[in-house]
């Protein structure tokens, strides 16, 4: 019964920093190590405890997880909306739009103007998993 509990306890905790992590992305605010800090502290937990478990639930780290889901995000906007890139990376808190693309390809594997091709972006290969980074880096 206490696992159960304490398993419903850390499902409801990962809930909220999902939450949070969503806040961020809406927020323009980086991803920082402080930023996963405060988070980390709002559900009760160190930055390394939340970071550790975040993982185990998601699959990636919270810095990850953040970059991947403005990079979908931002191939939403240019595909379907058919924003500029340029403003693409500005929505996304992105010092310039070189800034905005290197972090794109690093994150898809493919530029942004290669959502605006007619084959699409679907068909490139995803970026390098170990370079995730945000644009600021």
């Amino acid at each position: 019964m206490a696992s159960t509990m304490s398993r419903v306890a850390a499902s409801s905790m990962m809930l909220l920093a999902m939450k949070t992590l969503v806040a961020l992305l809406v927020s323009k605010m980086a991803p920082t190590t402080a930023a996963l800090a405060v988070l980390a502290a709002e559900i009760g937990n160190s930055r390394s405890v939340f970071a550790e478990r975040f993982m185990a639930v998601t699959g990636a780290t919270p810095v990850r997880h953040l970059t991947e889901l403005r990079m979908q995000l931002a191939t939403q906007w240019i595909a379907r909306d058919q924003q500029s890139i340029d403003r693409v990376g500005q929505k996304l808190g992105c010092n310039s739009q070189a800034a905005f693309s290197r972090a794109f390809k690093r994150v898809v594997g493919a530029p942004p103007s290669a959502v605006r091709s007619p084959a699409g972006l679907y068909k490139t290969q995803s970026g390098d998993p170990d370079r995730i980074r945000t644009c600021d880096q």
